[in-house]
């Protein structure tokens, strides 16, 4: 099945190779494979590219403010009631921010191939990811601060 595209004022057939799944393989690379392919598809406006990429940043320095914060809860933070609270807590940030971290990657190279090969972006599931664990984050202080108290 072809499609035309327009790129560039111009257009041309492409033959579509839309995924079945965007699960552990993705366009016939691995997950774990962190660069985008290269020798597949044409290279995108390179505008594109650069918005990609400053997205990708955006999580990652979130995924730092994550790991920071989490440190700091774990140093600074006064002892709460049950002794491990504190560090739990900290735990968790550090485990959200190491996790945004990876999945940030994983999400720019597929982005990326999306563009080299006309298809459509894969569904963000970033934000979702990052709403619930902040969420249970935030649950998990608020039970802490009201029914734990400080020492």
């Amino acid at each position: 099945m072809t499609r035309a595209f327009r790129a560039n004022g111009g257009t041309r057939n492409l033959t579509t190779r839309t995924p079945t799944k965007m699960g552990p393989l993705v366009l016939g690379r691995r997950w774990w494979s962190l660069t985008p392919r290269r020798d597949v598809g044409h290279d995108p406006d390179y505008r594109f590219s650069f918005a990609n990429e400053r997205t990708f940043l955006a999580w990652i320095r979130t995924a730092l403010a994550l790991v920071g914060g989490g440190l700091v809860v774990a140093q600074l933070l006064p002892d709460l009631s049950p002794g491990w609270a504190r560090q739990a807590l900290g735990a968790l940030l550090v485990f959200l921010g190491l996790a945004l971290a990876a999945t940030s990657v994983v999400r720019w190279a597929r982005n990326e191939d999306a563009m080299r090969n006309d298809l459509p972006l894969p569904p963000p599931k970033l934000p979702v990811f990052m709403a619930v664990g902040v969420g249970v984050v935030s649950a998990v202080a608020v039970f802490l601060l009201v029914f734990g108290g400080a020492r």
